[in-house]
Formats: structure tokens, sequence, C-alpha cells
């Protein structure tokens, strides 16, 4: 059984199906009746895809072993059921922080929006919200995965237009994510906007989005590229009840993708 539980974290040559791999391992032993090979994966993690192509791959090629993909969500879902027996129900209150629909405490939320410090788990949530905003818009727009630059002082997507023959950097047209230097100012966790050397996508976006702006640039500005107009997620964003059940998120999406399709429009 090979466990991931985060959902950025690859797999190396050896937690592979290859010869190498557990394909490999699981043939060299000696026969025996019964073989199986499992992986148990959040529904998120990056490579399941892969994974599944991978596993149907090989129960084809080796019909003696069985081999599957589960999901934690789907234990979390069965323990929850179960969880009349106490050790059941100290398994699922475990599981309940990585896989219950993602949800800000009030404390969070508050120092999202104007805290001091950065306290690891809002930190951890607001990466988590900006993991669900690329994946919500997988095939509407071109984008960078969420990453760290290498300075290490963003986490964040930048949107773009596919241009042949020029580089992404002069088709972006907006961003979204953590900016640390400007979560160590404000306060604000989540921001999004456009640089002031875009003049028909920032207007754009200030027609388009009808909450506060502001300018923002770490050091001392060299042209108008090097200058943020950024709107920030509010902390009723995190928190705020929802009937239907969607988590903040899911929220988030829904209202930056109208301002997206105007900024897009625009250049």
């Amino acid at each position: 059984m090979e466990v991931k539980l985060n959902p950025r974290r690859g797999r190396t040559e050896y937690q592979t199906i290859g010869p190498k791999g557990y394909c490999g391992f699981l043939n060299t032993p000696p026969e025996v009746p019964r073989r199986f090979f499992t992986f148990l994966v959040p529904a998120n993690l990056k490579d399941l895809k892969e994974i599944r192509r991978d596993i149907e791959v090989f129960r084809q090629e080796n019909s003696s072993i069985t081999a599957t993909v589960v999901l934690w969500e789907d234990i979390f879902a069965i323990s929850k059921q179960l969880s009349s027996d106490p050790l059941q129900w100290e398994f699922w209150q475990m599981l309940r922080k990585d896989f219950e629909p993602m949800r800000f405490t009030a404390e969070e939320a508050r120092v999202a929006v104007s805290g001091v410090g950065l306290p690891i788990s809002a930190f951890n949530k607001a990466a988590y919200v900006v993991d669900r905003v690329a994946e919500q818009c997988k095939g509407e727009f071109l984008f960078g995965k969420p990453q760290y630059e290498k300075t290490g002082k963003e986490y964040g997507v930048w949107f773009y237009r596919r241009n042949k023959g020029r580089h992404w950097g002069e088709t972006f047209f907006f961003w979204f994510g953590i900016l640390s230097p400007y979560w160590e100012k404000t306060g604000r966790a989540l921001c999004f906007g456009i640089t002031n050397d875009k003049l028909a996508e920032k207007a754009a976006f200030l027609e388009s989005y009808s909450g506060e702006t502001e300018e923002f640039c770490d050091g001392k500005p060299q042209s108008a590229s090097d200058v943020f107009t950024l709107g920030w997620v509010s902390e009723g964003d995190l928190i705020e009840d929802d009937p239907s059940g969607q988590e903040p998120a899911a929220r988030i999406w829904e209202s930056l993708r109208p301002i997206l399709d105007k900024v897009y429009q625009a250049g």
C-alpha cells in the first residue's frame, strides 16, 4: 500500500509501477495465492490522473495481482457512518482536519485579513484556497501552477493568454494568491490584481470589481510593472455561512470568474 496525504507530493521512481517500482517488487517473491497493491491518496493529488492510468496498465499486464486506487475522502465518509464505535470515532476525528470541507475558524479568518504574524494553520488554509482556485480554472484560462517564486515572496497563480512567439510574461493579465510582503504589511493573506503597466487590464479590473483596491510595491518601483493594483479576500468571504454548503475556495472562485472574463477580454 502506497499512502499519500499531501496533494502536492509527487512519486519517486521507486513509487511507480515500473520495473524499479512496485511491479518489479511484487513479481519478485515466490508465487503466492493472493497479492494486492493499493494507492491510498487524496482526491486532489496532483498525480491522480497519471496514477489511475498506470494502475489500468498494471492490471492488464499483471492479472494475478489486484491493483486499485482508494481515496482518503471515501475512507472519511465510511468512518463517519460507522462512528458509533469509539476507535472509529477517534479515527474519523483525526481525518476531519484533512478531508472535511475546508473552513476557516473565526480567528484564522481574522488573521488572514488583519492579523499580525503568520500562524501556520491560516497560511496552510490560504494556500489550499490558491490550489483550489487553480483547479477550478483549468481549461478556461492559461496559468502558471501555484508555486513560490525563487525569492519565496509569493505563492499564487499567474494568468496569461496563449500567444505564440511571445513570452508568457508579456501576455500575463491577472494574479491571485499569497503575496508575503503584502500580508506582512497589511495583514491580508489572499489578494488579486494586475500590474500598473497593463493599462487596459487594470481599467477592466477596476470597472468589474466593486471592492476596495490599493497600490502595492515591494521596494522602490523601477517602473509601472513593479506596482500592483490589488483587491483582497475579505473576512466574510472566508467564514460566511453558505446555505449551499460551499467552502470558501468555491465562493471566491465564483466572485473572481467574472472579473477574469472581463480582464481577459480587455487586452
